[in-house]
């Protein structure tokens, strides 16, 4: 699923940023950016998956807000 028709779907978005809402998500868009059907750039690393049920999503986002400003500076700048 995620290189027959999840990475082709994305590639028709070339200057799309991402917002992968968990690590599952985060892992899929990581395995195509490793398998080069994706730049390197295009999605948040680290953003917490931000359901209720997720009793770490204020404490990972507080740990990932300096890198996750980083990204969207970086794609903002091109």
């Amino acid at each position: 699923m995620i290189d027959e028709l999840l990475g082709p779907e994305l590639q028709q978005v070339p200057d799309a940023l991402f917002v992968p809402l968990g690590r599952s998500v985060e892992f899929a868009l990581d395995r195509l950016v490793k398998a080069g059907a994706l730049d390197a750039a295009p999605f948040l690393a680290g953003f917490p998956y931000p359901s209720g049920t997720n009793g770490h999503r204020h404490r990972q986002f507080a740990e990932n807000r300096d890198a996750l400003r980083r990204q969207v500076a970086d794609w903002f700048a091109g």
